[in-house]
């Protein structure tokens, strides 16, 4: 993971599908739409992979949905 930098923050979750909410840190548009996988950190701050379903835009966020993350409680 030493290649890595953070393009986006977590706020909270979207909807009861699995969702979540992601405020951008990355200027580059676009590299939400090309993201196939990527890294997220653990409630212990240890990183998670990923795999990256789908993505939409609301406002100033992103909304993202992962693989295998299909309810809220997820």
């Amino acid at each position: 993971m030493e290649d890595s930098f953070r393009i986006g923050i977590i706020t909270k979750t979207h909807g009861i599908k699995g969702e979540v909410k992601v405020i951008p840190t990355s200027a580059e548009e676009g590299r939400f739409d090309i993201l196939s996988d990527c890294f997220v950190l653990d409630k212990s701050g240890n990183p998670v992979n990923l795999k990256v379903k789908g993505v939409k835009y609301f406002k100033n966020q992103v909304i993202l949905k992962f693989d295998g993350y299909n309810t809220i409680e997820d």
